[in-house]
């Protein structure tokens, strides 16, 4: 997921290096590497709703936006009937 609101602002060197090395991830994956490029809250339950997942889960995130992403995330995913599972293991490590 490269959410929109954080790939924009990083600047055109920082962009070009991360679809490189995504573009070299797919050749090596046979292109079977699925990255959308919007915001998270629209892009997950819908991806999740089409591969028939009850669930998606997402490494936990300690700064404030993050937080609030997650929280939209999950509303959203409930109206799927979906859920987000956060590991929020990775947040004290």
């Amino acid at each position: 997921m490269l959410d929109t609101r954080l790939i924009m602002p990083a600047g055109p060197p920082r962009r070009t290096f991360l679809y490189r090395c995504l573009r070299a991830l797919d050749a090596r994956l046979d292109g079977r590497l699925l990255a959308l490029e919007r915001p998270p809250e629209t892009a997950l339950p819908e991806l999740a709703q089409k591969a028939g997942a009850g669930s998606v889960y997402v490494s936990g995130e300690t700064n404030p936006y993050g937080h609030r992403r997650d929280e939209r995330v999950e509303r959203v995913m409930g109206g799927y009937g979906r859920r987000l599972r956060v590991d929020e293991i990775a947040v004290r490590d």
